[in-house]
């Protein structure tokens, strides 16, 4: 087979099995959450800036930070390897940020998603951080407590950040937290919505959080899964 041929053969297989793919159950419901979350965007975030990767999203956010002169403290819940909050510490040197992870992976199933109890495993290894990260090694419901009770100058949360994945841990922090979020907190969620499930992850943590608290808010900008909002 000659290598024109070859190439024609090699590309007709990879559309037959993107195709398939697409046709495939998790094609469809992935799709499906695809719409989903285009469909609650255009209803709820009319007014919202819209970017179409992170970095945007995040440079976006950091401009709203250096806007603004709130006091209160800089949380991020799902470290990993340290990429974003790293970002972010870079461009506001001045600004302290407290990064939250067992950097033992999830710590339980990632339902919708294929990600399993365990991935994002470090084992437990800290990541290099910038000068002006602290980072706080456990699990949410363990560091969280401690956290608050060691820092009595703790009093209201500037930026958060909500990389935790799952509904369980996501609710975690918004239990322990609750009290220091008010008017000006910023919240970047980094899967808000736009997989398989989107409605019973960080989404449902949060607007089972701001039921309850009778809290309003306002999203400010959104990416394919990622949402920024403002607590009013």
């Amino acid at each position: 087979m000659g290598p024109i041929k070859f190439a024609k053969k090699q590309l007709a297989e990879l559309i037959e099995s993107q195709l398939l793919m697409q046709n495939s159950a998790p094609g469809i419901l992935l799709k499906e959450a695809f719409q989903k979350s285009a469909d609650y965007a255009r209803e709820n975030m009319p007014e919202s800036m819209m970017f179409f990767n992170h970095t945007d999203i995040w440079d976006f956010t950091i401009s709203k930070i250096q806007e603004r002169s709130v006091e209160g403290a800089n949380l991020e819940f799902g470290v990993y390897t340290g990429t974003s909050i790293n970002y972010f510490s870079s461009r506001l040197k001045n600004d302290v940020f407290y990064g939250f992870d067992s950097f033992e992976g999830l710590k339980e199933d990632w339902k919708g998603w294929a990600l399993q109890k365990g991935y994002f495993n470090l084992n437990g290894q800290l990541p290099k951080v910038n000068g002006n990260v602290k980072l706080i090694k456990g699990w949410f419901d363990q560091s969280l407590p401690k956290f608050i009770e060691e820092n009595n100058d703790f009093r209201r949360i500037n930026y958060l950040h909500i990389d935790c994945d799952t509904f369980e841990a996501t609710e975690t922090v918004f239990n322990l937290l609750g009290k220091f979020i008010d008017k000006g907190t910023l919240i970047l969620f980094d899967e808000y919505f736009g997989y398989r499930g989107w409605e019973f992850g960080e989404y449902k943590a949060f607007q089972q959080f701001v039921n309850f608290a009778g809290i309003k808010y306002r999203y400010i900008a959104f990416t394919g899964r990622q949402v920024l909002l403002e607590i009013l």
